[in-house]
């Protein structure tokens, strides 16, 4: 914007100041001009007046500042008195006009210092505003970082509630697991026990075949003692059927009770898988927690220091600011 500023524009504003008959200095021209920065307008307008004060006649017009205190009687006075010093002191009044236009001048620089000033002050301001902002925000993070660990806390309580009737339900399960165990054990020994017998029973076979050759031998001589040991024979064999049934009993029971042993078994794995799994999950969410903890930490240390060292820096600008407005106060006062 500042490159844009030439002369022909600082010199229509300033014909533009005379025709409304405002007072002309690089303030005036800044505002008449609507932009620029006082560097870039404060030497074209050096110019104008180094040009205004070499094209003056030998008898200059009284400034401005002058014009306005003394009005009509401070004019004759500034005319009488310059006629009075025009052939002696020309040179000396050209120095003293330059003098009083290089006040004015400086005058205008220590007003536009001032009003830099005022912007810094005005930026400043606008820093504070927005660290405040920025408090409340990281104010409003931490509230919503606190409610997580409650919502966490929550979450790890009904963990441990849930792992406890896990444990609980496992002692039961042990607990049951335990019996059907006695069963089995019962029941295997009873299959054992009718294995003996079945044994005794084969035996016994064995012993009735021998007896039964030994019949079949003398069956021409003994009808009467044949038919006799013919029905002992059924009878043994009516009672080694009835033997093998209760045997084919016992082994449908024990197939029965194996079966419900496979199933207790089973369920007795799922529900330590369940309780491993648990376990994992109980162990990554305090895991998660404690890694919350620790993040929550650290931010509340970065927003902590980041937020010193936003007041730390506002008080240097403001301790800044302050000794430009004590600097421009004194010379300002003086003009």
């Amino acid at each position: 914007m500042d490159n844009k500023i030439s002369e022909d524009d600082v010199l229509a504003a300033i014909s533009s100041l005379k025709a409304k008959g405002l007072k002309i200095n690089i303030r005036s021209v800044r505002q008449e001009i609507g932009s620029g920065s006082f560097a870039t307008i404060s030497p074209l307008y050096k110019k104008w007046r180094d040009s205004q004060t070499k094209s003056e006649s030998s008898r200059p017009e009284m400034p401005e500042p002058l014009r306005k205190a003394a009005l009509q009687s401070a004019d004759a006075l500034w005319v009488m008195a310059w006629d009075q010093l025009a052939d002696t002191q020309s040179s000396e009044l050209s120095a003293l006009q330059l003098a009083f236009q290089q006040s004015e001048i400086d005058q205008e620089v220590l007003e536009n210092e001032l009003w830099n000033a005022q912007q810094q002050h005005d930026e400043l301001h606008v820093l504070l505003s927005e660290a405040k902002n920025n408090e409340k925000e990281l104010y409003d993070k931490l509230v919503v970082a606190k409610e997580q660990c409650a919502h966490y806390a929550a979450e790890l309580k009904y963990a441990n509630e849930h792992s406890q009737q896990l444990q609980s339900d496992l002692s039961a399960l042990k607990e049951q697991h335990g019996q059907q165990t006695e069963h089995l054990n019962a029941a295997q020994q009873q299959f054992k026990d009718l294995n003996a017998d079945f044994d005794g029973l084969q035996r016994q076979m064995s012993n009735m075949d021998i007896q039964l050759a030994e019949v079949s031998s003398q069956l021409i001589l003994e009808k009467d003692t044949n038919q006799t040991l013919l029905k002992q024979l059924e009878d043994t064999q009516l009672q080694l059927s009835q033997q093998q049934e209760k045997v084919q009993a016992q082994n449908e029971l024990l197939e029965s009770q194996t079966s419900q042993m496979t199933t207790l078994n089973k369920e007795l794995t799922d529900a330590l898988q369940d309780k491993k799994e648990a376990k994992i999950a109980l162990r990554e969410s305090k895991n998660l927690l404690l890694i919350e903890q620790e993040s929550n930490r650290l931010a509340q240390q970065s927003i902590e220091r980041m937020w010193q060292g936003q007041i730390n820096d506002l008080r240097e600008q403001l301790a800044k600011l302050n000794a430009l407005n004590q600097a421009s106060a004194t010379p300002e006062g003086s003009v």
